[in-house]
């Protein structure tokens, strides 16, 4: 019997930070019940390209598809349709290292099977693209390695228009399980005032993009 390869995916719960107070309040915590929290030392500084075809296949497939510069080095990303289950959103996600920020420069693999696929080899144009200085912290529980929280200070470029936004996502990680997550999400959204964040980065640039 031949056997099926699931493809890869994203397990995350995404939120609004309302003010700058609480963003450096949360970026100061070293312990959460019994989660230990680790900051990396440095902000990570991304330019974020999301790409589309002209006649719009990708959102129409509701898929969405990046390439992130990060100190000179680029990733393009492709993420399937979100499901939420709780507080947390579920997609396909594949990810492959780039030489450079062109779209064309995709290695032969799964990434690039299934956006040829999506876009029937349509050529791609930069839609619009998201600037984010992310902090990362590293959630532990004991020795295991189990979330990574980002807290992101971001501005959406879409057009003329522009939209500025502080917000935290906690990814779960191999390591962990949803009851991690799950746990994460209760210590942080009350006492923080977190507002669930259902839309994609992506998905309220198109709707900036597309604003009269």
């Amino acid at each position: 019997m031949e056997q099926l390869i699931q493809p890869p995916r994203e397990i995350e719960a995404k939120f609004h930070v309302a003010s700058r107070q609480i963003f450096s309040d949360l970026l100061a915590l070293r312990q959460c019940g019994t989660f230990a929290l680790a900051p990396t030392p440095e902000p990570e500084q991304q330019t974020n390209i999301y790409f589309d075809t002209q006649a719009g296949d990708l959102r129409l497939a509701r898929h969405g598809f990046r390439v992130r510069m990060v100190a000179g080095n680029a990733k393009a990303t492709l993420k399937g349709p979100a499901i939420t289950v709780g507080s947390a959103q579920s997609r396909t996600e594949w990810e492959v290292a780039l030489p450079d920020p062109d779209p064309s420069t995709l290695p032969p693999g799964e990434l690039r099977e299934h956006l040829l696929e999506l876009t029937k080899g349509a050529p791609l144009i930069p839609m619009l693209t998201i600037r984010t200085q992310r902090q990362i912290i590293n959630a532990f529980q004991q020795s295991r390695h189990v979330l990574e929280i980002a807290l992101d200070d971001l501005v959406i470029e879409a057009g003329s228009r522009t939209q500025a936004s502080l917000e935290l996502e906690i990814e779960l990680l191999s390591a962990g399980t949803r009851a991690d997550l799950e746990a994460m999400v209760i210590l942080l959204a009350p006492r923080y005032h977190l507002t669930p964040e259902p839309r994609s980065k992506l998905a309220r640039g198109l709707e900036l993009l597309e604003e009269v």
